[in-house]
C-alpha cells in the first residue's frame, strides 16, 4: 500500500501514540476503518447470513483456515 508522505506522517504520528510499530498501527487503524464502514453500510455482521457468506468467503479465499470468526468487537 502506498500512502501519501502526509498519511505516512500522521501515521508515524498515531505510531508513537500508540506505542505500536507503524505496520502494527496501520493494521489497526485499517481494521478499524474497515470495520465502521461495514457499519455505516449496515451489511451483517451476525447472525445466518453473515456466517455463511464468510465461511464461503473463507473456503475461497483461505481453504486452510479452519476457525470460527471472531466475535463482533464492534457494539
Amino acid at each position: 500500500m502506498r500512502l501519501q508522505a502526509a498519511d505516512f506522517f500522521w501515521l508515524t504520528q498515531l505510531a508513537e501514540l500508540m506505542d505500536a510499530t507503524r505496520t502494527r498501527a496501520a493494521g489497526q487503524l485499517l481494521s478499524a476503518a474497515i470495520r465502521d464502514a461495514v457499519q455505516a453500510a449496515g451489511l451483517p455482521t451476525q447472525g445466518e447470513e453473515f456466517q455463511a457468506a464468510f465461511q464461503a468467503f473463507l473456503a475461497q479465499e483461505f481453504p486452510h483456515e479452519t476457525s470460527p470468526p471472531a466475535a463482533d468487537p464492534t457494539p
